[in-house]
C-alpha cells in the first residue's frame, strides 16, 4: 500500500499502516484521508502521548477530558496507550460516536472526517453554516473562510488542504510492502494541477491552525 510522506507514519511502518487501513475500512473512509487527519491533529508527531499545553487534549486525535468521558474511557489512560491501541480501540469508538444517528454519504469524506473531531455537532451540515464564533473562531485562522467566519465548509477545507498537499508530493509516497483488498484511495496521488502553493498550505496553514486549535481546548 502506498502512503503519503508523513515522517511519523513512515517511522512506525507496516506495524501501524495495516491496522490503520483496517480501521479506515470500518469507518468507512479513505485510509489516506484518515492518515492525513492524524498528521494534522497530532501536529505531525504521530505520538500517542502528544499533549496540548493549553488544554487537556492528548493523543493522535487530541482527545479532551470531555470526549474521553463521552467515550467511556478514563482520560488518564489515553496518554499511556500505544499508537496501536489508540488506532485500533479509540479511533473506531470515536467515529462510531460522532457518526451515530447521522445520515452522511459513505465513504465519509475527509471534510466530514475532520468535523467528527473538530466540530462533531456539525457533521453533514451545510458548508455555509457557522460552526464557531467569537474567541474560538478568532484563535483558529485555519478554520476561517475569506470573510473570517468559521463555517462548516472552511473547517473541512483545512483537512482537504492537507490531503491535497500530500497528493502534490506523489513522488515521495512510500510503499509499506503490504497488499490490501480494499479499493484504492479515492484520490490517487497525482501532482498534476497542484502546485507549490498547496504544499505551502500544509507547511504553514495546517500547522498554525493545529497549534491555534490547541489553545482553545
Amino acid at each position: 500500500m502506498l502512503w503519503p510522506p508523513f515522517v511519523g507514519l513512515r517511522r512506525l511502518g507496516a506495524e501501524v499502516t495495516g491496522p490503520l487501513a483496517a480501521v479506515a475500512d470500518g469507518v468507512p473512509c479513505d485510509r489516506v484521508d484518515l492518515a492525513c487527519l492524524i498528521e494534522l491533529e497530532s501536529a505531525r508527531t504521530w505520538s500517542p502521548s502528544v499533549r496540548n499545553p493549553g488544554s487537556s487534549a492528548v493523543g493522535l486525535l487530541q482527545w479532551t477530558r470531555v470526549t474521553a468521558e463521552a467515550l467511556g474511557v478514563p482520560y488518564e489512560s489515553i496518554g499511556r496507550m500505544t499508537v496501536l491501541q489508540q488506532i485500533q480501540d479509540l479511533i473506531p469508538q470515536h467515529f462510531a460516536m460522532a457518526l451515530r444517528g447521522r445520515s452522511v454519504p459513505q465513504p465519509i469524506s475527509i471534510e466530514n472526517l475532520y468535523l467528527c473531531v473538530a466540530a462533531p455537532a456539525f457533521v453533514g451540515a451545510s458548508p455555509e453554516r457557522i460552526a464557531y464564533a467569537g474567541t474560538a473562531c478568532d484563535l483558529n485562522a485555519g478554520w476561517q473562510d475569506d470573510a473570517g467566519r468559521c463555517t462548516v465548509g472552511a473547517i473541512g477545507a483545512l483537512a482537504r488542504r492537507v490531503r491535497s498537499a500530500a497528493d502534490a508530493r506523489a513522488a515521495e509516497w512510500w510503499d509499506d510492502g503490504l497488499s490490501w483488498p480494499a479499493a484504492p484511495p479515492s484520490s490517487a496521488p497525482s501532482g498534476s494541477g497542484v502546485g507549490a502553493l498547496v504544499a505551502l498550505c500544509l507547511a504553514f496553514g495546517g500547522t498554525i491552525a493545529a497549534l491555534a486549535r490547541r489553545n482553545t481546548r
